[in-house]
């Protein structure tokens, strides 16, 4: 049964500006497509694309509200695995815009990540994994959540496949975050 604009509590304007623009949603990922072995060796060698240094990390990519990029930069999801890869053969086009301040280094699949979202709203938060299907996932919910939001939400948040041990310098200038987070 549908209910009138005035049994909803809505204005007649409201109501008809809500029939018009219909929010886009899309389905959330599932933990059991993207099921991985609990551990890789962070000493083997892993082949991933890793910046040459700093200039040529692209924040922009992974925080395009924070850079005034409409649209969630076309609800592209990037994570720098092979479904969602990312090139570091260029210099970043804005050099001196906001980078993340908060890591959770071994994010897993964000569940920390997503919490201190929460509590640090005004922070950029990246979560660093070494796994590739996990960090897909991470990503991929990083995405609908915003989407489904109506790009309201985990705006601040962004995950990237990296070993942390080997890349950390390569993303971060010295002295450029303020908290890591490592729980494993």
């Amino acid at each position: 049964m549908k209910r009138t604009a005035q049994e909803a509590g809505l204005s007649e304007q409201a109501a008809s500006m809500e029939q018009q623009q219909p929010q886009k949603r899309v389905n959330m990922p599932k933990k059991n497509n993207h099921r991985m072995h609990a551990h890789i060796n962070p000493f083997a060698p892993l082949h991933m694309p890793t910046p040459m240094n700093t200039k040529f990390a692209d924040w922009a990519l992974h925080f395009p509200h924070y850079y005034g990029i409409a649209d969630n930069n076309k609800d592209q999801v990037v994570v720098n695995t092979k479904v969602y890869p990312i090139e570091y053969d260029q210099e970043a086009k804005v050099q001196d815009g906001p980078t993340p301040k908060i890591l959770d280094i071994g994010c897993g699949y964000g569940g920390l990540m997503f919490e201190l979202a929460k509590t640090y709203k005004d922070e950029l938060i990246l979560g660093l994994e070494i796994r590739d299907k996990v960090a897909n996932f991470a990503g991929e919910k990083i995405n609908s959540l915003r989407i489904n939001s109506g790009y309201k939400e985990c705006q601040n948040l962004g995950v990237l496949r990296t070993n942390a041990m080997k890349s950390l310098h390569n993303y971060f200038k010295k002295e450029s975050v303020s908290k890591q987070v490592v729980i494993g």
